[in-house]
């Protein structure tokens, strides 16, 4: 039998990250006012966690964010991704009342509507480069494991959070296909590999039939 899976990954060699949710998020943010770290970082630490947090995005999502998706963000509670991104279709992302104030506290006074170039990137890089995935990503990971003081945690444990919080029946017990279609998952059954049932779920169901 053979010991891997696709792309030559072996069995076993992932860990089971942990969600992030408010508590979660709360002690990333103060990291952040805390850590003795270059103001730019700091700036690009509190911009991702907040919208991590607040869209269920992937970094790669993230990065294409430009000043006119966050003004969408302000004025009408969403922003619209392009084909280009892993799910390879467009989508539309909803954000939470809080989760624009959240917003709303970090860029308001960074955008200019009259006289910003509003197609430019939230998350500019050296020289006006664009900043890469793979770099981003390690940063933000390093950061997490930081101020969380724990190697179970990456940047894809805000979107694992989200969805665990949306699809637990004692917090947001919403139905799969609207927790899917909102996360923007191709298929039911990715979604449903990021739930992990609590104990009362569990009890509740036993009790159903014995």
């Amino acid at each position: 039998m053979s010991n891997y899976k696709k792309r030559g990954r072996p069995f076993f060699s992932s860990i089971e990250r942990i969600p992030v949710k408010q508590e979660e998020f709360e002690t990333l943010i103060m990291y952040c006012d805390q850590q003795i770290v270059k103001q730019s970082t700091r700036e690009k630490l509190v911009k991702a966690f907040t919208l991590l947090y607040n869209s269920g995005c992937r970094i790669s999502e993230i990065l294409k964010i430009d000043k006119n998706d966050i003004l969408n963000i302000i004025k009408f509670s969403k922003f619209s991704l392009d084909n280009t991104t892993k799910t390879g279709r467009p989508r539309m992302v909803l954000i939470s009342e809080k989760g624009v104030e959240a917003i709303r506290e970090i860029f308001e006074m960074e955008i200019c509507e009259e006289t910003d170039d509003l197609s430019q990137t939230i998350f500019p890089g050296r020289r006006g480069k664009p900043l890469g995935v793979t770099g981003f990503t390690a940063l933000i990971n390093k950061h997490m494991k930081l101020a969380l003081e724990s190697d179970f945690y990456s940047s894809h444990s805000f979107r694992q959070g989200l969805i665990s919080q949306l699809l637990n029946v004692d917090e947001g017990n919403v139905p799969a296909s609207v927790v899917s279609a909102l996360i923007g998952h191709s298929n039911l059954s990715t979604t449903l590999r990021y739930h992990r049932s609590t104990k009362i779920e569990q009890a509740s169901a036993l009790n159903l039939v014995r």
